[in-house]
């Protein structure tokens, strides 16, 4: 009876014994794309964090808020941003809808409106500018207009 664990022949020293046509050129083209998939895919996610982290910064430096730090802390800017249009952080929980089919994310989206319609009216900036949440580009661009844009109380967009 052999009592040996794993026979002499599949333990191997030799790295050159390790099979060069492991993956096929389909495979390898495959797993290629998939790298290069997340690489993208986090090269827009990461760009996303610092535009919002710069934003915020900005906009809660400029309506004389506390600890503008937040803004780089991903649940606690969530919070920052609740806090700028005067509700409490325990409004965060209004996440736990999103585990509600359909309604609760409905629910979410609404509320992310409202939010950032108010976001908008505390800069001084028409408050229906939070509706071009709903367009998927204008969410790059609205934070930076809102830190960075004209200050006037009296701005005529349309």
């Amino acid at each position: 009876m052999d009592t040996e664990i794993f026979p002499k022949d599949m333990i191997s020293n030799n790295i050159s014994s390790v099979d060069p046509n492991a993956f096929t050129s389909d495979e390898m083209r495959l797993i290629l794309g998939i790298i290069f998939y997340i690489v993208y895919v986090g090269f827009f996610l990461f760009i996303y964090y610092v535009i919002n982290g710069i934003s915020f910064m900005k906009i809660a430096r400029d309506l004389k808020m506390r600890k503008t730090y937040f803004s780089w802390i991903p649940i606690l800017s969530y919070i920052q941003k609740l806090n700028i249009i005067g509700l409490s952080g325990w409004y965060i929980l209004l996440w736990l809808l999103i585990f509600i089919p359909i309604l609760g994310w409905l629910g979410i989206i609404g509320f992310n409106i409202f939010l950032w319609m108010k976001i908008c009216e505390k800069k001084g900036k028409p408050d229906y500018l939070g509706l071009l949440t709903l367009i998927p580009m204008a969410k790059y661009i609205l934070p930076l207009y809102l830190a960075f844009g004209d200050n006037n109380k009296n701005n005529n967009i349309i």
